[in-house]
C-alpha cells in the first residue's frame, strides 16, 4: 500500500505542474484564437467546451468519511503538533495533515502518516480511497494532455499555426 501512497503523491505533484502549464497554454491559445476571430462578424464560444472540461483546481480528490480521517489525523498530530514538537518539518506535516483532514482527503492523510512512520500498519480499507484518487488524477492528467490548449502550447511555432487552423476548421465545420 505504501507504493500506492507514493504513486498518489507523484501523480498529484505532476498534476499540479501540468495544471499550471495548462492554464498558461490556455491563455496563449485563447489569445491567439481571439486574434484570429476578431475580424469575423460572429462571436463564437468554441473554446468554452474544451476549457470547461478541465477543472480549475485539484480540490476534487476523493473525500472520505470524517471518522475515517480522524484516526489518521490523530496519529499525525501526536507526533507533529506544534504545541508538542518544535521541529519545522514535522510542523509542516501537521499543517498538511490538518488541511487534508478538513478537506476529508484520506489519501493525503495517508501520505502524512507514512511520512512520519513508514512502518505504520495501514488498514486495507483505505486502499479504496487511494485507488479512486489515483484514477481521478490520471483521468485529469489525461484530460489536460488531450485538450486543445495543451496540445497547442506543447507544439513548436510552425505547428501551432497549423494546429490552430485545424482546430478552427473542425469546430466551425468548414
Amino acid at each position: 500500500m505504501i507504493d500506492l501512497i507514493y504513486q498518489y503523491q507523484y501523480l498529484k505533484i505532476n498534476f499540479i505542474k501540468l495544471e499550471s502549464e495548462y492554464k498558461k497554454f490556455r491563455h496563449e491559445f485563447k489569445t491567439q484564437y481571439d486574434n484570429l476571430m476578431k475580424n469575423k462578424v460572429y462571436q463564437s464560444d468554441i473554446l468554452s467546451t474544451d476549457i470547461e472540461t478541465i477543472k480549475e483546481s485539484s480540490e476534487e480528490f476523493t473525500k472520505g468519511k470524517p471518522q475515517e480521517g480522524k484516526e489518521l489525523f490523530k496519529f499525525v498530530a501526536k507526533y507533529t503538533h506544534p504545541d508538542k514538537v518544535q521541529n519545522e518539518i514535522l510542523n509542516k506535516i501537521y499543517i498538511r495533515a490538518s488541511n487534508a483532514y478538513e478537506s476529508e482527503d484520506i489519501s493525503e492523510l495517508l501520505y502524512c502518516v507514512i511520512s512520519i512512520d513508514s512502518s505504520y500498519d495501514i488498514p486495507n480499507h483505505y486502499l479504496v480511497y487511494l485507488i479512486e484518487d489515483i484514477k481521478l488524477i490520471e483521468a485529469k492528467i489525461d484530460g489536460i494532455k488531450k485538450s486543445h490548449p495543451y496540445k497547442y502550447g506543447m507544439a513548436n511555432e510552425r505547428d501551432k499555426n497549423k494546429y490552430m487552423y485545424d482546430y478552427i476548421k473542425s469546430e466551425l465545420k468548414v
